[in-house]
């Protein structure tokens, strides 16, 4: 399986390293489109709760989760 010392040092092979690095990119671009679209509006427009900045942030959090798991460099 094809790995790179950064995919063994997060203990995980390329695909599931894609798939934690693709979850966190979907996330945070239609989060971006919303913050965009707040921004341009003076807040008029509010995103989905699911797309508030606190659960963003709680979301990052989460999935970032405890690194105990990973190789020291």
């Amino acid at each position: 399986m094809f790995s790179t010392e950064h995919t063994r040092n997060a203990n995980q092979d390329y695909f599931q390293h894609f798939k934690f690095a693709y979850g966190l990119f979907s996330m945070s671009f239609v989060a971006s489109l919303h913050f965009l679209a707040h921004g341009l509006t003076g807040g008029i427009y509010n995103a989905p709760k699911k797309y508030s900045l606190d659960n963003v942030t709680r979301f990052f959090s989460e999935q970032h989760g405890d690194l105990s798991h990973r190789k020291k460099s």
